[in-house]
């Protein structure tokens, strides 16, 4: 039996393991804790914890908290810490380094916030245990696939590590559910199908006033507030009977569970809470096999750099006596998973000749070019990022109004003082490269 369970754990290809699905999971796990940190300022978030204040939560494990490591009157400089942390845990950037810092500012923040939900504990304790699975993620960005090659063979251990982590994942949220759901049997009011119309109009807990006129009518119905109310606990039954389902059914039961979070977050402003939930139900019920495909017109905007379609590979010209521009070049090639990037310095023999620029163009810039588009200086590093990736982010962000004249002001300092900045070997003096004796 093991001897058969290791021939498929070698066979699953790691495409299957470490997918853009688990990374939409993490990016909405720092999501959720970020959104509460940004629109809520530190004063409210941390002054009703007189622990945290007095630093009598500071004590022992807890010494390690964020929150505990600056004085109580620095607590912004923590905040702001953590607001980037989960910034760069969101943009996908290196899996295997940013999973423990991605636990430990929830952890951080369960410990010490004043106004703490069950989405954060969920947060909290979904963080830690993706940590194993982030620490053998092999990606540069968890929106790209894990290629699928002959070292898949390779990683046995790394592969049982992620997925016996991945199902005990499945496992606790399905906990969750079961817990949520026979909870219920033992509450009067759910049991008579009445919770629904208490909880709604709770003056503390219960829906805003302007979803009043939208609600009112269906909570002055006993059968609309029966079916809202049996409804929710026959869905989180539903729920902890996915752990066994086939696709079909989890696909559907995913599409619900996230209509239903929604509803949560609409009705008692919960928008952290459910974004945690939708995180743990695609943990839950995704399905390794699924393409994550977002609208057209996300995809357009945003993950498809706005080039048009090319067999040819780009090139990214770049001055090859600069050690901190060969540095840059080479972080692209190492994202650069796909092929679609070829990296030359301009003083490469030929390279201006056949590429139509000056030297006083690549001088004072770096080039992109692909097809009959030709970009330089800040375009054309992140139109570069975005082709290396496969990810149009940087390039959906430089289009934004003002973002691009201040990168390319940044930009301009950078090729102005390139050759005062940290680097490596320039590539005009790598082994093998051939580069003309006058620039």
């Amino acid at each position: 039996m093991l001897s058969r369970l290791g021939k498929q754990i070698l066979s699953k290809p790691q495409s299957q393991i470490w997918t853009v699905l688990l990374g939409v999971a993490r990016s909405l796990l720092a999501l959720a804790t970020g959104l509460t940190l940004l629109f809520t300022d530190t004063q409210t978030l941390f002054s009703g914890n007189p622990n945290l204040m007095d630093k009598s939560l500071c004590s022992g494990i807890d010494a390690a908290n964020l929150f505990c490591l600056v004085p109580s009157s620095q607590l912004h400089l923590a905040h702001l810490f953590a607001l980037l942390g989960l910034a760069l845990v969101a943009s996908g950037w290196r899996p295997r380094w940013t999973g423990i810092l991605h636990w430990w500012i929830a952890w951080s923040y369960h410990q010490a916030g004043t106004f703490v939900d069950g989405g954060d504990q969920v947060n909290m304790i979904l963080t830690l245990l993706l940590v194993p699975v982030t620490l053998t993620d092999p990606r540069a960005w968890h929106w790209q696939r894990a290629a699928s090659q002959k070292h898949d063979l390779e990683r046995p251990i790394a592969k049982l590590i992620a997925l016996g982590w991945l199902s005990f994942i499945r496992l606790q949220v399905g906990v969750i559910y079961f817990h949520a759901a026979t909870a219920k049997f033992g509450v009067p009011e759910w049991l008579n199908g009445t919770a629904v119309y208490y909880w709604f109009g709770s003056s503390t807990l219960g829906m805003p006033d302007w979803l009043h006129p939208i609600l009112d009518p269906m909570l002055n119905s006993a059968a609309w507030v029966l079916a809202i109310t049996w409804g929710t606990m026959l869905l989180e039954i539903g729920l902890v009977l996915g752990l066994l389902a086939d696709t079909g059914y989890r696909r559907n039961l995913l599409k619900l569970g996230l209509v239903f979070h929604a509803g949560i977050a609409v009705v008692f402003s919960l928008s952290s809470f459910m974004l945690a939930m939708d995180a743990a139900l695609l943990l839950y019920l995704g399905d390794p096999n699924w393409k994550f495909r977002l609208p057209n017109w996300w995809r357009q905007s945003i993950l498809t750099p706005t080039f048009e379609p090319s067999n040819q590979r780009a090139v990214f010209i770049f001055d090859g006596r600069c050690g901190f521009c060969t540095r840059v070049a080479h972080s692209l090639e190492r994202l650069d998973q796909h092929n679609r990037l070829h990296t030359r310095a301009w003083q490469e023999p030929d390279i201006l000749e056949r590429y139509g620029l000056s030297q006083q163009e690549v001088k004072d810039a770096a080039w992109l070019l692909l097809g009959n588009r030709r970009l330089r200086g800040a375009a054309a590093i992140n139109a570069a990022l975005a082709l290396s990736t496969g990810i149009g982010l940087a390039w959906w962000f430089y289009s934004l109004p003002g973002i691009r004249q201040l990168q390319d002001g940044v930009y301009g300092w950078v090729a102005n003082h390139r050759h005062c900045l940290k680097g490596v070997t320039p590539r005009c003096k790598e082994p093998m490269v051939e580069c003309n004796a006058a620039d």
